[in-house]
């Protein structure tokens, strides 16, 4: 990730051929983001979750490599945009998936389960 300006990976998530196929949820956009990287994905799956569209990276439809295009070439000329980007993208992850911010989420999400009651996440 050090060694470049942006993360794309446009991969899709979806029911198709009767299974769900492609990136659920996709830690590497937020490892990117972690390191100041704003990043190119389909918006599909998972990763409309972590990227905000324009904020944070840029969303483009899944299998639109015309538009995926534009994403990168938008990026490549401007590197204002990246720089701002990268920082929001960093300062979103720092907020949002810390290993604290993580287990308060768990917690939330699983609380009521009884069994749960006797561990602590």
């Amino acid at each position: 990730y050090l060694a470049h300006d942006v993360f794309i990976m446009p991969s899709r998530f979806g029911f198709w051929e009767n299974q769900w196929r492609g990136e659920g949820f996709g830690i590497v956009y937020v490892e990117a983001a972690l390191l100041g990287l704003p990043s190119i994905a389909y918006r599909c799956g998972g990763v409309t979750d972590i990227i905000r569209n324009e904020y944070n990276g840029i969303l483009v439809e899944p299998d639109n490599i015309g538009e995926l295009a534009d994403a990168i070439i938008k990026l490549a000329t401007q590197p204002e945009l990246i720089r701002t980007l990268g920082a929001n993208a960093k300062s979103l992850a720092n907020a949002l998936f810390t290993p604290p911010q993580i287990r308060k989420e768990m917690a939330l999400a699983l609380k009521g389960y009884p069994f749960l009651q006797a561990h602590s996440l």
